[in-house]
C-alpha cells in the first residue's frame, strides 16, 4: 500500500505540473478558458474591461493581465507543492486512502485537460487543419526549454 501511495503522490504532482504548464502554453486564451471562479478572479483582478476586450480579440496583452498570469501560475505552483507535501504526511497516517482518492481526481483532471475540448490548437497539415493535443504541446515545451 505504501508504494501505491507514493505512486499516487507522484501522479498528483505530475498532473499539477502539467496543468500549470498548460496555463503557460495557452496563456493567450487562459482568461476565456479558465473555468475555476477563483482562478478567473485572480486573472481578472485589477484589469479594466477595455483591456479584457482587447485581449479577447487577440491584441497585445496588457501589463496587468501579464502580471495576473504570473501570480496565477505562482499560486497554482505553491498550491501543488502544499498538496504534495500534505499527501506525503497523510501517507504515514490512517487517512492514506485519501491520497489515492486525490490521485484519482487528478487523473480525471488530466483526462479532462486533454480530451474535453477539440479546439485547443490546430496546425496546417496535408489534409487540412490537424488538432494539436495538449500532450504534444507539453512535450514541445519540454523539448524547447530542457533538451
Amino acid at each position: 500500500m505504501y508504494k501505491a501511495c507514493l505512486l499516487s503522490v507522484f501522479i498528483i504532482g505530475a498532473v499539477g505540473a502539467f496543468d500549470n504548464s498548460m496555463n503557460v502554453i495557452y496563456s493567450e486564451t487562459l482568461i476565456t478558458m479558465e473555468e475555476n471562479p477563483v482562478g478567473r478572479f485572480i486573472l481578472c483582478n485589477n484589469v479594466e474591461s477595455s483591456e479584457l476586450k482587447l485581449h479577447n480579440r487577440g491584441f497585445e496583452t496588457s501589463p496587468a493581465i501579464a502580471n495576473n498570469l504570473y501570480v496565477f501560475v505562482l499560486y497554482k505552483s505553491i498550491g501543488t507543492m502544499l498538496v504534495v507535501g500534505a499527501c506525503l504526511v497523510l501517507i504515514k497516517t490512517k487517512y492514506r486512502v485519501a491520497v489515492v482518492a486525490i490521485a484519482i481526481f487528478q487523473g480525471g483532471l488530466f483526462l479532462y485537460l486533454n480530451f474535453s475540448d477539440t479546439n485547443f490548437g490546430t496546425q496546417p497539415g496535408r489534409m487540412g487543419q490537424l488538432r494539436v493535443s495538449p500532450i504534444a504541446e507539453f512535450a514541445k515545451l519540454q523539448k524547447n526549454y530542457y533538451l
